[in-house]
């Protein structure tokens, strides 16, 4: 058991003058940080006008989280233990004072007018005062009683907020596009992103991998030529925003992948070349549920290279890749959590 670091405080006290002539002496040792012997005597004669017995000793140590005090009188050990020192002083001199109430006083008790319910005289037996807001201390014969567990009230901590502001989407879009193609084609695609949302405002990265035919690109005699093209598309909106269950994104694109051309019949032939583009687009969200959303999407598509198909036999260009390409469609994915 660890002792609390200071100074002791020691000291004697002649109080009143016991039976048969005999000196009675309070001893009264305690910390430095303590109250001393005379605040001791003070809160005991607020307590009690009755005399000590002879070679009374108040006794007060430090432990790690409390102090802990004993009184001996007359060969009886009493201990008490409490958090703060000047408590357990006036605690230790309620004890005393209630011990001593216990047995006949010493001397004889002067004529008062009746109070508190005294007749005849006769002075009704004192009464022990509590500090304000404390109640009467443990007392306990023997060992030193374990002390009780800290029970200060928790203190009261925020609550946490479990919504994370990334989300995970993930969902399937149907866009018109041209610009591969002599005709405006349907291309499906699927998708996977992150969002981010902090009140008001979004951002939103996308990746989507597509696929599609275009039809017949030539016409001659028996013969014609089927344009596909297939790769990636990653789209990034760096801000939107955001009111109620409405979003309105601006985002930047950047496509990959390769075009290819098959003659069919008498145009017998193959072409690939690869694709490369740049793009802006805009959208218009709105989420029904708080894990569905519906999108509606269109801008332009700017490639960064102009790529001519061309067959060798008969020699055809089948396909010159246009300045400026366009799409238009709609989405609908999830998100979570």
């Amino acid at each position: 058991m660890r002792l609390r670091a200071g100074p002791i405080v020691a000291g004697a006290l002649a109080l009143t003058a016991a039976p048969s002539g005999v000196r009675a002496e309070l001893r009264y040792e305690a910390p430095g940080d303590c109250p001393d012997q005379a605040a001791f005597s003070a809160a005991f004669a607020r307590r009690s006008e009755r005399s000590l017995p002879p070679a009374t000793r108040v006794t007060i140590v430090g432990e790690d989280d409390a102090y802990r005090g004993v009184i001996e009188v007359e060969g009886q050990e009493r201990v008490l233990l409490l958090d703060r020192c000047d408590e357990l002083v006036e605690a230790l001199a309620l004890s005393l004072a209630l011990q001593l109430g216990k047995r006949p006083d010493d001397r004889t008790p002067e004529p008062s007018p009746a109070k508190n319910g005294a007749r005849d005289g006769v002075s009704p037996l004192p009464t022990a005062q509590v500090p304000p807001g404390q109640g009467p201390p443990a007392i306990t014969d023997g060992p030193a009683p374990t002390p009780a567990p800290n029970m200060s009230p928790p203190v009261a901590q925020p609550p946490e907020d479990d919504e994370t502001p990334w989300r995970v989407e993930a969902g399937f879009s149907l866009q018109a596009r041209w610009g591969r193609g002599r005709v405006a084609r349907a291309e499906p695609s699927v998708f996977a992103g992150l969002r981010l949302t902090d009140d008001w405002w979004s951002f939103d990265l996308r990746a989507a991998a597509f696929q599609s035919r275009s039809g017949e690109l030539v016409q001659e005699g028996r013969g014609n030529a089927e344009l596909g093209v297939a790769g990636g598309r990653l789209t990034v909106c760096p801000v939107g925003y955001t009111t109620g269950i409405w979003a309105f994104h601006p985002c930047l694109e950047l496509e990959a992948g390769r075009l290819e051309a098959n003659g069919k019949l008498d145009l017998a032939g193959r072409d690939t070349a690869p694709w490369v583009a740049g793009g802006l687009s805009g959208r218009a969200e709105v989420q029904p549920l708080s894990i569905l959303a519906l999108e509606l999407a269109g801008g332009l598509t700017l490639p960064l290279t102009r790529y001519r198909l061309r067959f060798e036999t008969p020699e055809r260009v089948v396909y010159e890749v246009p300045r400026v390409g366009g799409a238009a469609g709609g989405s609908v994915f999830l998100l979570w959590p």
